[in-house]
């Protein structure tokens, strides 16, 4: 009878403790203690609200490092330190296609994956799993840039060699052959955005020292060039003035590339920065304006070039609570609609592939399903 008696008052005083605690939480959340809840409420929750529930879905799995690229419905590839996988998010299953590798690179096509390990360039074929090395780096080459055509057949590889710059054509069964592309410190291919037989398509910066001044200044624009292949003449398809840049964008399914030119230039008060977007048709290599016009976008995905596209960008109004929160939006021939809000910020990329949309947030890998593409 005592131990009862003795049960029933330590059941009496927890209960009475917890209803304390609950009475003074719902009383006292101002402060530091409002700001420690929302942190708790982000690494809790989803970090993803879904607004249109009727046309668009979202699954939240486990993130295995960051994603390279989606490689079908299923599986997207990611490189988890130096650890280079292939992870399956309906079955929540990875496969190591690496332990040591770097510089992944997935053809359009999602046939071939290309990466470096410490013996050199190595070709994994999706289908089969067949992993070779295609490329024995020399101890003198480091590679600076890389990418591989849309069929994944030619891969083209740009080096630094013994401080000296070199371009080299690998096909899809290791064949070799230099691009005589004339790379220097005044004129540096930057970035590779288009591989075909005949031309690469590329961002490319060119420098030049400041005249008249007293200490050694450089000016230097970025533009959108592409190169023959055969003969390593390039060809400057925006010609921008010193200041002036061109940022990648996106490729489209088309094979199309987006484009955006941010020209600075100077008036009486200081200096002016015009955005514009542009779009390149690599089939009559043709450059032309864009529809896009918003000035919040952070991240664009195209889904037809202009006429359809979805972007993260940032909101109008500051939201006080969440004030890193970004909005995912869906343009569908001039008509803009809200997926929904991501409030831990923006990703540092995503990905689409059919109707999926995957990326990387607060921890997560977050796929978002396009019901009505």
């Amino acid at each position: 009878m005592k131990l009862k008696v003795i049960i029933l008052l330590v059941l009496a005083a927890l209960l009475f403790n917890g209803c304390s605690k609950t009475t003074s939480d719902n009383t006292d959340t101002t402060g530091d203690d409002q700001q420690e809840v929302s942190g708790n409420l982000e690494n809790a929750f989803e970090s993803v609200n879904i607004s249109d529930t009727e046309n668009y879905s979202v699954t939240r799995v486990k993130q295995y490092g960051d994603i390279v690229d989606i490689i079908d419905d299923d599986n997207i590839l990611c490189l988890d330190g130096k650890k280079l996988i292939k992870y399956n998010l309906v079955k929540n299953q990875y496969e190591t296609i690496s332990e040591n590798a770097w510089n992944p690179i997935v053809s359009m096509d999602k046939g071939t994956i290309i990466y470096e390990d410490p013996k050199g360039i190595h070709r994994w074929d999706v289908k089969s799993s067949k992993n070779e090395i295609i490329y024995e780096l020399k101890s003198n080459q480091v590679t600076r840039n890389a990418i591989l055509s849309r069929n994944g057949s030619l891969l083209l590889v740009q080096l630094l060699e013994s401080d000296k710059f070199k371009t080299i054509l690998i096909t899809s069964t290791g064949k070799t052959s230099e691009v005589p592309v004339s790379d220097s410190n005044e004129f540096l291919i930057s970035r590779d955005l288009y591989l075909t037989k005949f031309r690469l398509y590329a961002l490319a910066e060119t420098t030049t020292k400041i005249n008249g001044s007293q200490a050694e200044a450089q000016e230097s624009s970025v533009d959108f060039v592409y190169v023959n292949l055969s003969t390593g003449e390039v060809n400057n398809i925006t010609n921008n003035a010193y200041g002036s840049t061109v940022e990648y964008i996106d490729k489209s399914n088309t094979e199309n590339i987006l484009l955006k030119l941010v020209e600075k230039t100077t008036n009486e008060e200081g200096v002016v920065e015009k955005e514009t977007y542009k779009i390149f048709n690599t089939s009559t290599e043709y450059i032309y304006g864009s529809s896009i016009v918003d000035s919040n976008i952070i991240l664009l995905k195209s889904v037809d070039d202009d006429k359809s596209f979805i972007t993260i960008e940032e909101p109008d109004a500051i939201d006080p609570q969440y004030p890193d929160l970004v909005e995912l939006k869906y343009y569908k021939n001039g008509k803009e609609s809200l997926i929904g809000t991501i409030f831990t910020g923006a990703p540092v990329e995503m990905h689409l592939y059919n109707n999926k949309l995957i990326f990387n947030s607060n921890g997560d890998t977050y796929m978002i399903v396009i019901k009505n593409k």
